[in-house]
C-alpha cells in the first residue's frame, strides 16, 4: 500500500457522521494527523520536485491542511502546487482560507478533477464552535460538525422543544483529541429562529453580544451564531439541570441546589444578570445603555449546577431611549405578566406597553415561586399555584377560564398576599421565620407592587437580595454564637471551664466575634439604604460571601477550645479584615472601635484576675473615653491580651526550664559586668567606668545606651563599630540562687503583639522556646547553643528574658574572670581595615581560627536541622564569642598601634568557640503552623529574598518559611567571616532589594573568598546564596535541602578545615 492509500485510509477512520448523516472530519483531527513527514512522503509519490518538496510540506503544514487534505482524497496531492501559486503571500491567507470553492471555477481551473474536488472539500470545510464575535452566513452544502447520535439517528430531533420563537435542540460536538470519547466532546443547545427575517435575529444577537461582553456567570453564553439555508441559529452551552420550571417540579432537589443558601446565592446571580441588562455599561467600549428582558419566566431561566441562568433573549432589548423600551407583545407567560400588561377585564391582549417595571413584577413572582419550592418543593409550589387560582371570562364572551397570575384582574391578589403572610408554611410564630426569610418576603411584596412606578429598581433589589443572602449564609454563624457566653458575661481570660469545656472565649475571640457582629448589623441598614455601596459589583458580594463561609467554617472549628488543634485567631482576624475590606477606611474603623469598646471591660477584668500579671494590670487598664473622637486602641487590647497570655503560659508550663522570679534577676552594664578586666588599667579609664556604673543604677532603659555609647568618646571607635553595637541581641546579669550569685548571659524577647496576643501562637512559640532552652548541657554544646539558667516575665518591661550560663572555659584557661562576650557583628565592626589584620588595633585574626568558626556555625546549623529544626533568625548578631584572655582589651585604646617603631607586635585574636541564641522564632520544620517574624532594619538583609516575614505588605498571601532559608543566611554569616567584614560594607546601598543585593554578592564578593579562604570555602559560600539548596523557590521536601546542604556545604568545609 502506498503512502497516499495509508493516508487516505486514515483519513477515512477519523470521519464522522453528522445529524444530516453526511461524513466530515473535525479540523484538529487533521491537523494532528498531518505531520511534515506524512505530507512528505505523500508527495515523494507524486510529480513534486525534490527541491521544493520541504518547503511545499511545510506551507502546507501552515495554512494549506484542508486543502491538501481534499486533495489526498481524489488522488492528487500533487496538485497543491497550484493552489499556492495563487497566493498573494498576505498573512495567513492560505489556500484554506478560500475554501469552499465554487463548482465553476474549479472546473475551470482543474477540468478533469474539478468536481470531484468540489464535492470533496466539504468533508473537510467544516465550522469550528464555538466562535468569536461574527456571524457566519454558511451555505445548505456546508456540513455542521454536530454528531449523530448512536443508534438513533432522530435522537436529537425527538429532545427538540417548540417555543414560541424558536426550535431548541440539544447538539454534541466531537472532542478536541481524536481517540477521545464522544463524551468528552462539548454539548450545546442550538436555538433555531422560526422567522427568516433578519429584523428578530439581529435584534437578538446584537443583545446577545453587548450581554456576553460582560461576562457575567448568569449570563446565557453566546457559543456561536449562524444562519444557514436562510434560518438563523443560535449555539449556547447546555445547561446541566435544564430550566427553572423544571425544576420546581423536581423531587428531590438536585445535590447541588440541595440548601437555601444555595439557592438564595443562585438567586442573587439571577438578579445580577437582570441588572446588567437594564443598566448596561461597558467601559472599554465607552458604552451605557438602557435594557429590558420581557419575557421573564420559569421556562427562560436555565439551571446549570448551583447557577441560575438569565436566557432567551427574543423579546429584549438594549437601547439608549427609555421609549424605545416599551414593548407589545402576545408570546408570553400570561401567569407572570404584570397587571400593567393586561388585566382581564378589557381584554386579553396588551393594553399598553411595558418596561423594565415590569421585568421587576415578573422577577418577584419567580422568587415567590422560589420561596415556596425551599419551603416545600414541588407540593408547595403547587399549594402556591392553587391559591392563584381565579375564574374570569374572556372579555366580550362567556367562555370562562382558569387564571393563575400574581394580581387578581388588576389588583392585589388575595392569595399571593395570604401566601407571603405565611399560610400554608409557616405558624403562627414569628421566629418561625428566620431574619432572611422575612426580608425576602418584604421585597417580593414591594416588587409585586400593582403601581409601576412603586415597585424598586433592579439595584435596589440586587442590593437587597446581597444582604439577605449574606444574612443567610451568616445564619450558622450566629446560632454558634448564640450558643456561647457573650463578650459581656464569659470569662474570657483564656482558661477552659470545666463545668463547660469549650466554650470559654479567649479575648481575641471575643474581640472578632464582636467585629462579626457590628458587621452583621452593618449589612442590615445597607439593605434599606441607596447610599450603601459597598455591595455594589457582583465580583465584590461574591468575594465577601466566600468570606462570610470561610469564617463559618472557622467558627465552628474554634467552638471548642479545647482541643489541641484549635485554628489560630490571627487566621479569624485576617478573614473579618477581608470582610470589612469593601467598606470606606472610616467605617472600618468604626466596626472594630465598637467591637474593642464592647469587649474593653472584660479585658481590664482579665487583668485583673491574672495572678502572674497583677503589675501589669496597673500600668494597662484603661478607661475608655468615651468623649467625641476618642475610641479605644486597638493595641490597648493587644497589649492586655499578650500580658496575659504570657502569664498563663509560664503558669501552667511544665518544663524543666526554671521559672525565675524577675526580681532575682540583676542586669548590669558591660562595664559593671567586665570590670575585673579593667582593674589595672591605666587611671583616666576608671573615671568613666564609675560614671558608667553609677548612669546604669537610675533607670533600666538608661542601661541599653550605657551599652552602646561607653566607649564613645574615644577616636578610634569608627561608625561601623557603634551601628554593630548598637544593635544588641544579649545583655549582662547576675542570678541570684542557692544563696549564690552567678553570672548569666541575657537575651530578651519583647511581647510583641503580632505573636502573643493570639493564644495558639504565643503557646507554639513559648513551647518553641522552651523546647530549645530545655537541651541538656552536652546536647546544647552540640547545637552551639547556651545552657539554659531560667526563663522569667518581666511585665513592666513586657519581656521575657532567657538566662543562659557562661559555657565553660578551655581546659587550658585558668578561669577566674566572667569572659567577655561579644556577638560576631561587633567583633567584625572592630576591625576598620579590609580584612582580618588591623595594625590600628595590633590585631589579627588567622586563617584557622576563621574556618573553625565557620565549619562550627554550619555544623550546629547542620543539627538543628537533623531534628528537624529550623532556627529562623541566623545572623553575625546571634552568634555569640566568647573571650578568655585580655585581647579584647583595645577596644579601650590602649593597644593602638602608633608606627612609630616601638609598637608592641600584633596579637591573635582567639575566637573559641561561637554560641547560637535567637531562638525566639525558631519552629518545627514539619509544623502545621507559620509564626512570621519580625525584623530590625540591621536582620531583615539576613533573611532570603524570597521570606517577607510578618513585614509583608499581605502577610496572608506570603509564603512560609522553607529550610532553604536558613542556609541562605548562614551563607551571608560565612562570607562575612571569609571576608572579615561585616554585610553592612558589602551591601551599602540600603534602598536595594534583597534579591539585588543577593546577585551583587555573588558576582562580585563570593569569588574573592577563594583569595582569603580556598576555593573550597568560596564553593561552600556559593552553595548557600545561589539557591542551589533549593528547587526554584519551590520546597522539594526540607531532607532534600538538607542532604545537598551537607554534600554542597558542610564536606567541603570540613575539608578545608586546617589542622
Amino acid at each position: 500500500m502506498s503512502h497516499l492509500e495509508q493516508l487516505q485510509q486514515s483519513i477515512k477512520a477519523r470521519a464522522r457522521r453528522n445529524v444530516d448523516g453526511n461524513d466530515f472530519v473535525p479540523y484538529p483531527w487533521l491537523a494532528d494527523l498531518f505531520t511534515l513527514d506524512k505530507i512528505q512522503l505523500v508527495l515523494d509519490d507524486g510529480a513534486t520536485e525534490d527541491y521544493e518538496r520541504q518547503d511545499v510540506a511545510k506551507r502546507v503544514q501552515k495554512s494549506g491542511i484542508v486543502t491538501f487534505a481534499t486533495l489526498v482524497m481524489i488522488g492528487q496531492p500533487g496538485l497543491v502546487r497550484h493552489f499556492f501559486a495563487q497566493d498573494l503571500g498576505v498573512k495567513n491567507s492560505g489556500p484554506d482560507s478560500k475554501l469552499p470553492l465554487e463548482k465553476k471555477k474549479l472546473e475551470e481551473e482543474f477540468p478533469k478533477y474539478g468536481a470531484k474536488f468540489w464535492e470533496a472539500q466539504y468533508m473537510f470545510s467544516v465550522p469550528t464552535f464555538p466562535q468569536g464575535i461574527p456571524h457566519r452566513i454558511y451555505g445548505v452544502e456546508i456540513r455542521l460538525p454536530f454528531l449523530q447520535a448512536a443508534h438513533d439517528p432522530g435522537a436529537s430531533k425527538k429532545k427538540a422543544r417548540k417555543g414560541n420563537f424558536g426550535t431548541v435542540t440539544k447538539a454534541k460536538l466531537p472532542p478536541i483529541k481524536y481517540g477521545d470519547a464522544d463524551t468528552k466532546g462539548l454539548s450545546l443547545v442550538k436555538k433555531q429562529l422560526k422567522s427568516q427575517g433578519d429584523q428578530e435575529y439581529k435584534g437578538e444577537v446584537r443583545c446577545l453580544r453587548l450581554l456576553n461582553s460582560t461576562r457575567h456567570e448568569s449570563i446565557l453564553e453566546l457559543c456561536g451564531s449562524y444562519t444557514r439555508g436562510g434560518t438563523h441559529n443560535f449555539l449556547f452551552p447546555e445547561a446541566t439541570g435544564g430550566d427553572l420550571h423544571n425544576l420546581l417540579q423536581t423531587d428531590p432537589r438536585p445535590e447541588a441546589l440541595s440548601d437555601d443558601e444555595t439557592i438564595y446565592r443562585a438567586i442573587c446571580g439571577l438578579a445580577s444578570a437582570l441588572e446588567n441588562l437594564h443598566c448596561f455599561s461597558n467601559d472599554d467600549m465607552d458604552l451605557k445603555l438602557l435594557g429590558c428582558h420581557h419575557d421573564l419566566k420559569p421556562k427562560n431561566i436555565l439551571v446549570d449546577g448551583a447557577r441560575f441562568i438569565l436566557a432567551d433573549f427574543g423579546l429584549s432589548k438594549i437601547t439608549s431611549s427609555q421609549e424605545e423600551l416599551e414593548h407589545l407583545d402576545v408570546d408570553r407567560d400570561a401567569n407572570f405578566e404584570a397587571p400593567e400588561r393586561r388585566n382581564y377585564t378589557v381584554e386579553l391582549h396588551p393594553t399598553r406597553g411595558t418596561g423594565r417595571p415590569a421585568d421587576i413584577w415578573s422577577l418577584g413572582c419567580i422568587l415567590a415561586v422560589l420561596l415556596a419550592y425551599m419551603k416545600g418543593g414541588p407540593f408547595k409550589v403547587e399549594n402556591f399555584t392553587e391559591q392563584r387560582e381565579f375564574t374570569t371570562t374572556m372579555p366580550g364572551t362567556s367562555v370562562e377560564f382558569v387564571c393563575c397570575s400574581f394580581h387578581q384582574r388588576g389588583q392585589p391578589h388575595e392569595g399571593v398576599a395570604r401566601w407571603l403572610a405565611g399560610e400554608n408554611w409557616c405558624s403562627s410564630s414569628s421566629t418561625d421565620r428566620t431574619a432572611a426569610e422575612v426580608e425576602l418576603v418584604e421585597l417580593i411584596k414591594k416588587m409585586l407592587s400593582i403601581e409601576p412606578s412603586v415597585r424598586p429598581e433592579i439595584s435596589e433589589v440586587v442590593r437587597c437580595l446581597r444582604c439577605i443572602t449574606l444574612k443567610k449564609a451568616s445564619e450558622p454563624i450566629q446560632a454558634h454564637l448564640q450558643g456561647q457566653p457573650s463578650a459581656e458575661t464569659a470569662f474570657i481570660d483564656g482558661r477552659n471551664d470545666e463545668e463547660h469545656p469549650g466554650q470559654s472565649m479567649g479575648l481575641e475571640y471575643a474581640v472578632e466575634r464582636q467585629v462579626f457582629l457590628e458587621w452583621l448589623n452593618r449589612i442590615d441598614g445597607a439593605s434599606t439604604d441607596p447610599e450603601q455601596q459597598f455591595l455594589g459589583t457582583h465580583a465584590v458580594f461574591t468575594q465577601v460571601y466566600s468570606t462570610v463561609c470561610a469564617i463559618r467554617d472557622e467558627f465552628r472549628l474554634l467552638a471548642d477550645a479545647a482541643r489541641d488543634d484549635t485554628p489560630l485567631f490571627a487566621r479569624l482576624r485576617r478573614l473579618n479584615s477581608q470582610l470589612l475590606a469593601p467598606f470606606s477606611p472610616a467605617d472600618q474603623s468604626s466596626v472594630r472601635t465598637l467591637a474593642e469598646l464592647k469587649v474593653m471591660p472584660k479585658a481590664q477584668e482579665m487583668v485583673r484576675k491574672s495572678r502572674d500579671s497583677s503589675s501589669a494590670a496597673k500600668s494597662l487598664i484603661v478607661r475608655p473615653k468615651l468623649g467625641p473622637g476618642d475610641s479605644t486602641s486597638n493595641e490597648k487590647v493587644k497589649m492586655l491580651l499578650c500580658a496575659a497570655n504570657v502569664a498563663r503560659l509560664m503558669e501552667k508550663s511544665q518544663s524543666a526550664v526554671p521559672k525565675v522570679d524577675p526580681e532575682m534577676v540583676t542586669l548590669l552594664s558591660r562595664s559593671d559586668a567586665e570590670a575585673s578586666w579593667y582593674d589595672t588599667e591605666e587611671e583616666e579609664h576608671s573615671q568613666s567606668r564609675e560614671e558608667d556604673s553609677s548612669a546604669s543604677e537610675e533607670i533600666e532603659d538608661e542601661i541599653e545606651s550605657d551599652d552602646v555609647s561607653e566607649d564613645a568618646g574615644e577616636e578610634y571607635i569608627d561608625q561601623e563599630e557603634e551601628e554593630s553595637r548598637e544593635v544588641r541581641s544579649f545583655r549582662l546579669g547576675n542570678l541570684a540562687e542557692d544563696g549564690s550569685t552567678t553570672p548569666v548571659i541575657v537575651e530578651e524577647l519583647e511581647i510583641l503583639s503580632a505573636d502573643y496576643n493570639q493564644e495558639k501562637m504565643s503557646e507554639r512559640l513559648f513551647s518553641s522556646l522552651e523546647m530549645v532552652m530545655s537541651l541538656p548541657r552536652e546536647q546544647a554544646s552540640l547545637f552551639r547553643s547556651l545552657n539554659c539558667a531560667g526563663i522569667c516575665l518581666d511585665t513592666k518591661q513586657k519581656r521575657i528574658r532567657l538566662l543562659y550560663r557562661y559555657p565553660d572555659a578551655p581546659a587550658s584557661v585558668d578561669m577566674q574572670l566572667r569572659p567577655r562576650v561579644r556577638h560576631l557583628a561587633e567583633v567584625l565592626g572592630m576591625f576598620r581595615s579590609s580584612g582580618p589584620i588591623d595594625m590600628a588595633l595590633g590585631l589579627f585574626v588567622s586563617i584557622n581560627e576563621r574556618l573553625r568558626l565557620a565549619r562550627d556555625l554550619a555544623a550546629a546549623v547542620f543539627e538543628f536541622h537533623k531534628i528537624e529544626w529550623w532556627h529562623k533568625s541566623i545572623s553575625s548578631y546571634n552568634v555569640l564569642l566568647f573571650f578568655y584572655d585580655d585581647t579584647m582589651k583595645v577596644n579601650r585604646g590602649s593597644r593602638r598601634m602608633t608606627n612609630e617603631g616601638n609598637d608592641p607586635p600584633p596579637r591573635k585574636l582567639s575566637l573559641g568557640r561561637p554560641s547560637l541564641i535567637g531562638f525566639s522564632h525558631s519552629r518545627p520544620g514539619n509544623a502545621d503552623y507559620s509564626n512570621k517574624m519580625h525584623g530590625d532594619s540591621a536582620r531583615v538583609p539576613y533573611r532570603h529574598p524570597r521570606y517577607a516575614g510578618a513585614d509583608a505588605p499581605d502577610a496572608s498571601k506570603a509564603g512560609g518559611y522553607l529550610a532553604e532559608y536558613d542556609y541562605y543566611s548562614l551563607g551571608l554569616v560565612l562570607l562575612e567571616i571569609g571576608l572579615w567584614y561585616r554585610l553592612r560594607r558589602f551591601a551599602t546601598d540600603r534602598t536595594q532589594s534583597r534579591e539585588d543585593m543577593r546577585q551583587e554578592l555573588l558576582l562580585r564578593w563570593v569569588p574573592l573568598l577563594e583569595g582569603t579562604l580556598g576555593a573550597l570555602f568560596a564553593s561552600a559560600v556559593e552553595s548557600c546564596l545561589s539557591g542551589v539548596l533549593g528547587s526554584s523557590g519551590e520546597n522539594p521536601g526540607s531532607d532534600i535541602v538538607d542532604e545537598k546542604f551537607e554534600r554542597l556545604v558542610l564536606r567541603p568545609l570540613e575539608r578545608c578545615q586546617l589542622p
